[in-house]
C-alpha cells in the first residue's frame, strides 16, 4: 500500500481532511481522570474486544506435522 504525497481520497471518492483522521468502530470517551489514575478506558474496551472476538471466532490448534526421515539410506 502507497500513501499518496499530495493528498488523500476515501474509498467513496471524497477528499480526506487534513488531522481529521478516522471514524471510530467503538467510540469510547476518553477520561482524563480514569488516566490519572493509571486506568485507560480505551485500552480496557479494546481488549474486551479482542476477547469477544477470540470467544466467538476461537483459534484452531495447529497440528504440525512429524517431519519426514531424509537420512540417506
Amino acid at each position: 500500500m502507497t500513501v499518496p504525497s499530495l493528498a488523500l481520497y476515501t474509498p467513496e471518492g471524497q477528499w480526506m481532511l487534513e488531522g481529521h483522521g478516522l471514524e471510530p468502530d467503538i467510540e469510547v470517551m476518553e477520561d482524563p481522570a480514569a488516566l490519572a489514575r493509571g486506568v485507560d478506558p480505551q485500552l480496557e474496551r479494546a481488549i474486551a474486544e479482542v476477547e469477544r472476538f477470540l470467544e466467538e471466532s476461537p483459534i484452531p490448534d495447529v497440528v504440525v506435522p512429524v517431519p519426514g526421515d531424509r537420512t540417506a539410506k
